[in-house]
């Protein structure tokens, strides 16, 4: 019981400490933000005004379901 508590501290202790890199789809949607409205939609593949977001959502999107 005493050793179950001690490790669980350890292990929250410990996750301070530790770094964890971000996911593909994080660090596309970073990148992604960079870049202008306008070099969004030929990679979202669309031409109707969308917000910002939602562009990089498509784009993540039309990305990932492939050619």
């Amino acid at each position: 019981m005493l050793l179950a508590q001690f490790n669980r501290f350890r292990n929250s202790v410990g996750r301070l400490f530790t770094y964890e890199s971000e996911s593909y789809i994080e660090r596309k949607r970073r990148t992604l933000n960079y870049l202008s409205c306008r070099q969004l939609y030929p990679l979202a593949g669309t031409t109707t005004h969308y917000s910002k977001q939602k562009l990089i959502q498509l784009a993540i999107q039309k990305e990932q379901s492939g050619p």
